[in-house]
């Protein structure tokens, strides 16, 4: 409540004393809001103020005389409680509370009944000790809520989950990669444009086969890269592919490698091979995961099912063209963790072992088949970022209409958007192969960038042509 013009602010205004009235237009007003602190007020059925029962015999002129004085003095008695009542919670409130500016006084009116009528008379007492009651509990809350600021006033959360809040923890997320020694620049290439764009997210390198010390000294001192903690599981993994498929039936069977990444520590992560760079902080990608459980970002399924399954998978009714919509590329995909279990790796290998006739391995691809299948029979909340509506870019090094912007980024004309990542699967990356200058921009970022002789690419002759057109 805001003070007076003259800065003085308005007290409480005193009842006026308690005066007998004629009982037929007697009146009890109540006082502007106040606080009633403790109080207490005698009930109106208490033996103190309750007057005597009548009497059933036929009341007399004397009796009925002594019926109204006691009505009069019992009503001085509850107005004069209620005055001293409210007195003394004016001393008790708060200066806000006292603050409070005169309202309207609204009466509470209680007209005697018949002086005739002793039972009357004993209903209109009580009425009457209800209406004060009521009237002055109305005039405490009123001046609680005026005299605290509403925003002192603690917000109460609504509660849905019976969970703690405490209880509650985001998932982990990071990103796991494979590489050995041998491919030590396409790492560090990898690990500067991530660290470009996400300083914080940890990296775990899973090694593609024993010879890894170089490179995980190296992405543990520059980058924070830590190793994949449980590197029995890998050699338990990898002899059980042995064991159903053979030492010689797959070209690079460290591949299979990666699938340790559903056992690791983060509850959602992002696998990502080394022959990528990103253009953006990739693991913001795992938001996704709110509702599925795998991801793929890639334009592999435009292929058809080369390089990935036969014919034959259609024809025996293992999947329908809808399901081959889903195919992916190895090279990035993300998922949480639980959504494959260790037996059903080893469930998909015997099964792919039995039906090799299902798969392409035609072009040496090792993993990419059998984990394929593997999503498809196993997840079934999948999402290929692509897909979605309105389009996304591409990530192929191997398409030519990507458009330079900068020295960092490429742009897709096709969607109108940049690209979040480009991937030379397939292609070796070298002086002269597609998108050098990219890969060169982030692997020597912050570095002296050296000289690189490029070689001049001759053009295919008019025959050389035709023949790879056919062939497409």
């Amino acid at each position: 409540m805001q003070p007076n013009q003259d800065n003085t602010q308005n007290p409480s205004p005193t009842p006026a004393e308690p005066t007998q009235q004629p009982l037929a237009n007697f009146i009890v007003y109540s006082e502007a809001p106040t606080l009633v602190a403790s109080t207490p007020m005698v009930p109106a059925q208490s033996p103190v103020n309750r007057p005597p029962t009548p009497s059933k015999t036929p009341p007399t002129e004397v009796s009925r005389s002594i019926e109204a004085s006691s009505l009069a003095v019992a009503t001085e008695s509850m107005v004069a409680q209620a005055v001293e009542a409210q007195a003394v919670a004016a001393q008790a409130v708060e200066p806000e509370a006292q603050a409070v500016e005169a309202q309207a006084v609204e009466p509470i009116e209680v007209l005697a009944p018949s002086e005739s009528d002793p039972e009357a008379i004993e209903e209109s007492m009580a009425a009457m000790a209800a209406a004060i009651e009521e009237a002055m509990t109305e005039s405490m809350t009123e001046v609680m809520m005026e005299s605290i600021p509403v925003e002192e006033i603690p917000a109460v959360p609504l509660v849905t989950d019976p969970t703690p809040v405490a209880a509650i923890k985001k998932p982990r997320r990071g990103i796991y990669i494979t590489a050995n020694d041998k491919v030590i620049e396409h790492a560090i290439a990898l690990l500067k444009s991530i660290r470009q764009y996400d300083p914080e997210t940890p990296v775990v390198l899973i090694p593609y086969d024993d010879h890894y010390t170089n490179i995980a000294a190296t992405l543990e001192e520059q980058f924070g890269v830590t190793l994949y903690p449980d590197l029995e599981f890998i050699d338990r993994l990898s002899q059980h592919l042995f064991e159903i498929f053979g030492r010689n039936f797959f070209a690079r069977p460290n591949q299979f490698r990666k699938q340790a990444c559903w056992f690791g520590d983060f509850d959602e992560f992002l696998y990502i091979d080394t022959d990528i760079v990103v253009f953006e902080k990739i693991i913001d990608n795992l938001n996704y995961l709110k509702d599925y459980d795998f991801l793929a970002c890639d334009y592999q399924h435009l292929g058809g099912i080369k390089n990935v399954f036969t014919p034959k998978i259609v024809e025996d009714g293992i999947f329908t063209e809808a399901d081959l919509r889903s195919i992916f590329n190895g090279g990035w995909w993300a998922a949480k963790k639980g959504a494959i279990q260790e037996a059903d790796l080893y469930e998909s290998f015997a099964e792919c072992s039995k039906h090799r006739e299902w798969f392409d391995f035609s072009q040496k691809t090792s993993d990419q088949p059998i984990i394929n299948y593997m999503i498809l029979k196993k997840v079934a909340k999948r999402l290929n970022l692509v897909q979605q509506e309105g389009g996304a870019p591409g990530s192929w090094a191997g398409s030519t209409h990507f458009i330079p912007e900068g020295d960092d980024r490429l742009y897709d004309p096709t969607c109108d958007q940049p690209l979040q990542y480009l991937h030379w699967a397939g292609i070796r990356i070298e002086p002269g192969c597609p998108y050098w200058e990219i890969w060169a921009h982030y692997r020597y970022l912050n570095e002296p960038m050296p000289k690189f002789e490029i070689p001049v690419v001759k053009k295919a002759s008019p025959l050389k042509q035709w023949v790879r057109k056919i062939k497409r």
